[in-house]
């Protein structure tokens, strides 16, 4: 399915939230995730299905000093 991620258009096959952030290869300790608007707690990301045309931004956090 298509979706936007990130502002741009992306096509996956992950059905929910946490299987995105396993497909981009992400560590999900180190990410923020924003489901079309809002800010999605890590506890439902396994919960919350991903449909055609959502808006989705995943921050990673980086360390450095």
């Amino acid at each position: 399915m298509r979706i936007i991620l990130n502002g741009i258009s992306y096509t996956t096959d992950s059905e929910n939230i946490f299987g995105l952030i396993t497909e981009k290869g992400l560590n999900p300790s180190t990410v923020v995730v924003e489901y079309n608007g809002r800010v999605l707690k890590k506890e439902f990301w396994k919960d919350q299905n991903i449909a055609e045309n959502d808006r989705i931004e995943i921050l990673n956090f980086v360390g450095g000093g």
